[in-house]
């Protein structure tokens, strides 16, 4: 009788994670498609970029991009990427950065 409370509390996690796991394959594709890509003026806010910038970095290939029918994808987990390539350590005394600056050019 003692091990009840343990059992449920077992069984509990269990029904979560397959109640998540039903979710998961309820969603539709295109839902699954919309929160994993964006499209150019999303990756460009994102990022905080102009346009030309945006072109730059997609051509020399430091942003991964899909284009279909003229619109442009961009995936969030290769944004993500290069915010983590980008970081600067505020403690580092070498901080070379991706992007220049006027300070730093």
């Amino acid at each position: 009788m003692s091990d009840l409370p343990i059992i449920l509390s077992g069984m509990r996690r269990e029904l979560e994670v397959l109640a998540k796991s039903v979710a998961l394959i309820n969603k539709s594709q295109s839902q699954r498609l919309a929160e994993e890509w964006v499209r150019k003026p999303q990756a460009m806010k994102l990022l905080d970029i102009s346009t030309r910038c945006f072109f730059k970095l997609t051509k020399s290939g430091k942003l991964p991009s899909s284009k279909i029918n003229g619109l442009i994808y961009i995936k969030i987990s290769d944004i993500e990427q290069m915010l983590k390539e980008g970081h600067v350590n505020p403690s580092s005394t070498d901080n070379n950065s991706t992007f220049k600056t006027k300070s730093n050019v």
